[in-house]
């Protein structure tokens, strides 16, 4: 076969020379040609960046067909309205790439380190390129990362590439091996257009996770739960009780007297349970007290601090649990639903416990601003930021920097953020596991089932917010 594409007359074309040849499997290859020895020949005024002469008309090979249990799968080059390739399921008839395996079951793409599709409209106004390339993880799971012009496998086209088409996207995480179980994911649209990653099925997602305990991935399933915190063996331990509920916003973790219905319990040893709240600087000094239902409420002014109250005095390093503490105002601003720590010299070492359950209008755990909280270890669950009057942010940890020479400051965060949300139904909503407005250092640790609402405004970061010229994670 001697093929000729493009046009010999063009101004200044000239030829690029293939020919086909087969590897030791058997399988066709496209190899450089020259004029005394070729099958396809390509003409045109600039062949620098041609890389296939016309891919409807080509059939490649892949795979190994003389193995043992070997079939084909069948691609085909097809078009959509604005000329972007797409490669779609061919037949033994109609094809331009046939992959033969022992395994096709679980074959998408032949070889996806190899492909180059194009999605979007790349001549409409404005249009620029967002560029994506397949890596594989150490267990051989596929998952999308950011590309280059020159180094890419996906590449998407749009006036407004923020809102780039996710719904195509097929991602996998995690280690499928005996006894893990899958967890389903597809992103989804707001009304204003916003992307937003909810529950799947097998049979339509964009990402699923693969686990040994798929069952805490994912808030929905947090229901089936049973966990448990604290000190059941501690002498006099009395157990609080929590379920999860969703009222079709989002999951919230609530309290029950019902033990049956409880998803996780809390054993408060109480020997160790603060009598009271904390307001007074404490000179560098431990604390080691679990702080269980401290608040501080107002009907007339703002309010801070539920269960300790720190403004630019000194706290060494705290060892305890803070749960169900709140900071609460009917018409003002509720800050640090457990912890308030704000000045440019207030301070507080590492801090090693659980914070379940607390809430606050900002930062319904944690509110730091303009001062300095070290490393923190311990899980984050259910705690939020809700206001019906006023803007919701920083359902757990709060971290904001007010003044020109101060910066808000937390280290290293290890532990698991779970069903923390902020929420407001007047104003905007802030991240709903952190809001962060200055520096944070490492986080270790899941993000699941949190998220940011606004019944009359707009909602950002369900995980985390991460805003301004300064702020680092």
């Amino acid at each position: 076969m001697q093929l000729e594409y493009g046009d010999p007359d063009a101004p200044g074309a000239t030829p690029i020379y293939y020919k086909w040849t087969e590897d030791g499997s058997g399988n066709k290859q496209l190899t450089q040609g020259s004029a005394d020895d070729y099958n396809i020949v390509y003409y045109g005024p600039d062949t620098s960046s041609a890389t296939v002469p016309d891919l409807s008309g080509m059939q490649l090979e892949y795979g190994d067909k003389t193995a043992s249990g070997a079939t084909p799968i069948y691609y085909k080059w097809t078009e959509d309205g604005s000329g972007n390739k797409q490669l779609t399921q061919g037949s033994a008839d109609d094809y331009n790439i046939v992959y033969y395996g022992p395994d096709t079951s679980n074959a998408t793409v032949p070889d996806l380190s190899g492909m180059q599709l194009e999605y979007g409209d790349k001549d409409a106004p404005n249009a620029t390129p967002i560029y994506y390339k397949w890596e594989t993880d150490a267990s051989g799971n596929k998952y999308l990362t950011q590309g280059s012009s020159s180094d890419y496998n996906i590449v998407y086209y749009g006036p407004d590439t923020s809102k780039a088409d996710l719904s195509s996207m097929k991602v996998e995480y995690g280690e499928n091996t005996a006894g893990s179980t899958a967890v389903y994911f597809k992103w989804t649209e707001d009304s204003n257009g916003n992307k937003q990653l909810t529950q799947g099925t097998s049979g339509d997602y964009n990402i699923v996770y693969w686990g040994p305990d798929a069952m805490n991935v994912t808030a929905g399933d947090l229901m089936n739960s049973n966990v448990e915190y604290g000190d059941k063996n501690a002498s006099g331990a009395v157990a609080h009780y929590y379920k999860w509920t969703n009222d079709g916003t989002g999951m919230k973790l609530e309290s029950t007297t019902d033990a049956s219905e409880a998803n996780l319990t809390y054993w408060e040893d109480p020997a160790k349970t603060a009598p009271s709240r904390i307001t007074t600087n404490q000179n560098g000094a431990d604390i080691n007290y679990n702080f269980i239902g401290q608040s501080i409420t107002s009907t007339s002014s703002a309010v801070r601090g539920g269960a300790i109250y720190n403004t630019s005095g000194i706290i060494g390093d705290i060892t305890g649990d803070f749960i169900g503490n709140y900071a609460s105002s009917s018409s003002y601003s509720a800050q640090g639903g457990a912890i308030y720590n704000r000045g440019s010299g207030a301070t507080i070492g590492d801090i090693t416990g659980d914070f379940i359950g607390n809430y606050a209008s900002i930062g319904g755990a944690i509110f730091n601003t303009s001062g300095i909280i070290g490393d923190i270890t311990g899980d984050f669950i259910g705690n939020y930021a809700s206001s019906s009057s006023a803007g919701a942010s920083g359902g757990a940890i709060y971290n904001y920097t007010s003044g020109t020479n101060a910066t808000a400051t937390i280290g290293h965060i290890t532990g698991d953020f779970i069903g923390n949300y902020a929420s407001s139904s007047s104003y905007s909503a802030q991240g709903g596991a952190i809001y962060n407005f200055e520096t944070i250092d490492n986080i270790t640790g899941d993000f699941i089932g949190n998220y940011a609402s606004s019944s009359s405004s707009d909602a950002y970061g369900g995980a985390i917010y991460n805003s301004g010229s300064d702020a680092q994670i």
